[in-house]
């Protein structure tokens, strides 16, 4: 997958992401607790996969022609997991 494709799909998901924290602060319909964690878990496992799929590429595909590009994605790619990760655990240690 190109950078291009991955720097997309990563903004996908942080959008996602926090697209539900505002749909669930400003609907005024409440959708329950179990939704969001499962909307956050599906996500994490997302951004988990891509960033598998990026790193394979970026390790052994493109090894001789490593981008500048290339380092920054991965390093995008840590803090936006780091965050979902701890969202995770907050939403399942305030479980009911």
């Amino acid at each position: 997958m190109s950078i291009k494709k991955n720097y997309f799909v990563l903004a996908t998901l942080n959008f996602l992401f926090w697209g539900t924290y505002f749909i669930y602060l400003t609907v005024p319909i409440y959708f329950g607790y179990y939704p969001i964690g499962i909307a956050q878990l599906i996500l994490l496992l997302i951004a988990l996969f891509f960033l598998v799929l990026h790193t394979k590429d970026f390790i052994f595909i493109a090894y001789k022609k490593i981008k500048l590009s290339s380092i920054l994605l991965l390093i995008a790619y840590i803090p936006s997991i780091l965050f979902m990760v701890y969202a995770v655990f907050v939403w399942y240690a305030f479980m009911p």
